[in-house]
């Protein structure tokens, strides 16, 4: 029998527990990706056409990648050290140049350094913070800060001291850098989360219709021919259909919003790890509040704001609110508290309001102030419009009708009672005593950028040409208000967040268009007395009419 040497015996060992160990970090590796990608991987599941919930690319659609290879705060298994996670508690407040006492109409300045829950200074920004000043005397007064991220885990936060008395800030950390960006990689990656059907049936027989998904970015894993196209390039939208099997495209009838499954899909992108980063742990935690700071009134006359319109300057605060009053301090807003004076602005106009529910509830809250009578409404238009109503007294004609898809709501919508921003503008007369309202958002923050800014530029486009053909039209545009995030859904599709980036695009489209005014409502929301909601309390409400009624009658 042929002896094994003794250094032979020690390589096979060493070779055989290389092997094992090689086995084992393979085997590993392959648990982690699966780990990290399980959730993507039964989302993909979910949209497969057997199923019929959703049709995505694979080609435009891609997996993310794995997270955990370009930032710091996750751990080699691709889990996340919720150690380095922004820690609302251990987060400092700082007041450079503490003064004692500040004149009304200063500029109070507060330093956020971000911290970690081990106490430890985050060398990164992305911190998604809220910060308003409120009063602790009988008024009630408060007004939100601006907050500029310097990109090192340091913030600073300016608050104009718009009136006398004694305040406090109040500061929220909305999500943590980590938390914003899992939301913006998902919005980058996957721009189809939201689940849409559409029915197509021949009106003229009783034969059953057939319901095909639908998306707004075309599915590429589908040939062209398999896809019904209903996008219009004049006004960049977008909009594609499975194509029914036994109806043609043009036999489409009516369309609507899958909320349950648009849940889980979006609730399926997010392991569950990182689901702790949405947890009532983490998101909108408030921070220690403030010293006390006086405030007297020196008796300094403020400077003389411009009129309320067009190409407005940005100014350290859009304004205050003062005994359930807002106070703006970007131009001269006045009050309509008298339904009388609202008839008086609007004497002879025609108003046309377009965009999402935000805009709808403006409208009838509008119809109501002036106790206008409302066009009968039928079925079809209960959600979207058309929408009108008439003050025969006054001379005063109110219009809403939704913009285009994506329209996100449960209930059927007939697909031809649907009409984008853009092609109304188009068919718009205009005139001196026309005035046109916009407000898109809250539909689109679940889109990616890319193409609400598309649907800007053909609305801005739009506008141009409504100018060129009645020049002193007015047009209006809204930004967008703060929501609740009282669910993970919500904080992931809907988040304030994105909302702001939203605004960030509203802003560079329009904010040097000569011809269209930004009404900023966002910071009115954001330090409001009431509980954050996408439909605001009737008193913000009546608050934002009232700036928007300034903007219509600046004199």
């Amino acid at each position: 029998m042929k002896r094994v040497t003794p250094w032979k015996s020690v390589m096979r060992k060493r070779y055989l527990l290389l092997v094992l160990v090689s086995a084992t970090a393979l085997a590993t590796a392959i648990y982690i990706y699966l780990n990290v990608n399980l959730s993507k991987m039964v989302a993909w599941s979910l949209l497969i056409r057997a199923d019929r919930y959703f049709l995505v690319s694979t080609n435009q659609q891609q997996l993310p990648a794995l997270r955990h290879l370009t930032v710091p705060w996750r751990r080699w298994n691709g889990l996340i050290d919720y150690d380095l996670v922004t820690s609302a508690a251990q987060t400092k407040l700082i007041f450079p140049n503490f003064k004692a006492i500040y004149a009304k109409g200063d500029i109070l300045r507060m330093k956020i350094v971000a911290l970690d829950r081990r106490g430890r200074r985050k060398r990164y920004g992305g911190d998604f913070f809220r910060a308003k000043l409120v009063s602790k005397d009988s008024v009630n007064a408060s007004t939100a800060g601006k907050i500029t991220d310097h990109g090192d885990g340091t913030y600073t936060v300016q608050f104009v001291l718009a009136w006398a008395g004694t305040v406090q800030v109040h500061t929220q950390l909305v999500h943590p850098s980590e938390a914003v960006e899992v939301i913006k990689q998902i919005r980058d990656t996957i721009p189809n989360r939201r689940v849409f059907f559409c029915h197509f049936q021949d009106q003229r027989t009783e034969r059953p219709g057939e319901w095909t998904p639908c998306t707004g970015q075309r599915n590429t894993s589908l040939p062209r021919k398999m896809l019904c196209d209903f996008s219009k390039k004049s006004v960049n939208a977008t909009w594609h259909c499975e194509r029914p099997k036994h109806y043609p495209c043009s036999a489409i009838h009516v369309c609507k919003f899958d909320y349950n499954r648009t849940k889980r899909l979006v609730e399926s992108l997010i392991s569950g790890d990182e689901k702790r980063l949405f947890s009532r742990l983490l998101l909108k935690r408030d921070m220690r509040r403030s010293t006390l700071i006086r405030v007297v009134d020196r008796g300094i006359e403020s400077e003389v704001l411009p009129r309320c319109g067009p190409c407005l300057a940005q100014t350290p605060s859009e304004g205050y609110w003062y005994n359930r009053l807002w106070y703006s301090l970007s131009c001269r807003a006045r009050h309509f508290l008298q339904t009388g004076d609202v008839l008086q602005c609007l004497r002879n106009k025609t108003v046309f309001m377009q965009g999402d529910s935000t805009m709808r509830q403006w409208y009838f809250r509008l119809v109501d102030r002036i106790s206008a009578q409302s066009e009968e409404i039928t079925k079809s238009q209960e959600f979207i419009g058309p929408f009108a109503a008439i003050d025969n007294a006054s001379n005063i004609r109110l219009h809403f009708r939704f913009h285009g898809e994506p329209i996100q709501k449960k209930i059927n919508i007939s697909f031809r009672n649907i009409h984008y921003v853009a092609d109304e503008l188009d068919q718009l007369a205009g005139g001196p005593d026309v005035v046109v309202i916009l407000g898109l958002w809250a539909h689109f923050v679940a889109e990616p950028l890319v193409a609400f800014r598309a649907r800007l530029y053909a609305i801005s486009h739009a506008i141009k040409r409504l100018i060129h053909r009645s020049p002193y039209t007015k047009v209006i545009i809204r930004t967008s208000n703060t929501r609740r995030h009282d669910k993970l859904f919500i904080s992931v599709q809907s988040s304030d967040w994105l909302a702001q980036e939203l605004n960030v695009v509203i802003r560079d489209i329009f904010g040097r268009h000569e011809s269209v005014a930004i009404l900023d409502v966002w910071e009115m929301t954001l330090c409001q007395e009431y509980p954050d909601d996408a439909h605001p309390n009737v008193h913000v409400v009546d608050s934002e009419l009232s700036l928007l009624l300034s903007y219509i009658c600046p004199s």
